[in-house]
């Protein structure tokens, strides 16, 4: 499980270094979450989710949304006082989404 924790918050980092980086462009690096499938499938043995996993996935979520929505209101200030991001505010949002759901699923994961 945290591998693949792991893995999403390794793709936010990567996704926000490149969305930097190269602009609009830098969005193609977001295509690695495609390879998750893989990961999961590779990296551990077929079982079923008991109900104490699905709280903390759902856990993780929440906590995940509530920094999501901060980071949101924080990029709006930004561009209202001068940064230009209009056109990479979306692709950072997404590519914090990930770094924060993979960095709070491990805390979550490795303390429960």
């Amino acid at each position: 499980m945290i591998k693949r924790f792991v893995f999403e918050m390794s793709v936010g980092t990567i996704g926000i270094i490149c969305v930097l980086i190269f602009g609009e462009k830098g969005m193609a690096a977001l295509a690695l979450m495609a390879l998750l499938p893989l990961v999961i499938r590779y990296t551990k043995k077929k079982r079923k989710y008991d109900e104490r996993e699905f709280q903390l996935f759902y856990r993780i979520g929440n906590y995940t949304m509530g920094i999501l929505i901060f980071v949101i209101v924080l990029i709006d200030q930004l561009m209202r006082s001068g940064v230009n991001l209009i056109s990479i505010w979306m692709p950072l949002c997404i590519g914090f989404f990930f770094l924060f759901h993979g960095l709070i699923g491990i805390i979550v994961f490795s303390k429960n």
